[in-house]
């Protein structure tokens, strides 16, 4: 049980950074009067982007796979 917990412990840290990466998350903090507030913030918007640019790169290199894989079958058809 212990080795599950760690491992979704590790998975979670491992999202964030990519997050903090990607743009997709921004964690700021402010003190007021001996407490300290932490605020994570997480823009839709660039996860959106980021989502449309993976999926159209995904489409063009199966697109590109197709056109390879199509062009070996006809060249040795003949």
């Amino acid at each position: 049980m212990t080795r599950l917990v760690g491992f979704l412990v590790i998975v979670l840290i491992v999202i964030g950074v990519i997050g903090y990466y990607q743009g997709w998350l921004n964690v700021s903090s402010a003190n007021q009067g001996g407490t300290t507030n932490v605020n994570v913030t997480l823009d839709k918007e660039k996860m959106k982007e980021s989502e449309e640019k993976a999926v159209k790169k995904v489409q063009d290199a199966s697109r590109q796979l197709k056109e390879k894989v199509g062009g070996q079958t006809s060249s040795s058809d003949k």
